[in-house]
């Protein structure tokens, strides 16, 4: 190694060093300013509280007597599970609250297996296995699963007769 090659590596390293060093330090600066920043924003808002007045009077309590909450779980007792079927067009509802909107309706005559009473609604399965409520009122038991109604085929168009037309004499 000759004494120029050791000048440009010694060169070279110090211009490393001092490329780190501004690097840092532009780096510090940046986060002095948003150290500086944070404190006005800070102050700001300690200001604001400090101007902000408090309550001195204690707030009345309530007259109103306070609502029960609903609860979030639902206790369903366990039925023999029976066969049944809705005796009119009937809501069904997936948590049982009567007064919420119903999620949906079955038709009059819908199969469905009873397995749970819950209140006032009867914890049901369809044959395709969707779980739901029902209002008790509208379900009757049967001793066995009614089939589902096969749709009558639809008879076939007869071909029309075509009536030839006789010219009058």
């Amino acid at each position: 190694m000759t004494i120029k090659q050791a000048f440009i590596g010694i060169v070279t390293a110090i211009a490393l060093v001092i490329a780190v060093l501004i690097s840092q330090i532009v780096r510090i600066n940046t986060m002095t300013g948003d150290l500086q920043e944070a404190q006005t924003r800070i102050e700001t808002l300690e200001t604001k509280a400090a101007a902000t007045p408090k309550p001195t009077a204690t707030p009345e309590p309530s007259t109103e007597p306070t609502a029960t909450p609903e609860p979030v779980v639902y206790v369903v007792s366990p039925v023999s599970e029976f066969n049944a079927y809705n005796v009119e067009a009937a809501p069904y509802y997936w948590l049982p609250v009567p007064d919420a909107e119903a999620d949906g309706t079955l038709e009059a005559g819908t199969n469905m297996i009873v397995s749970g009473v819950c209140g006032e609604f009867y914890y049901a399965m369809l044959p395709d296995g969707t779980y739901f409520y029902i209002p008790q009122s509208a379900v009757a038991q049967v001793p066995e699963a009614t089939p589902e109604p096969t749709p009558e085929p639809t008879p076939e168009p007869a071909p029309e007769s075509v009536v030839e037309a006789t010219p009058n004499p």
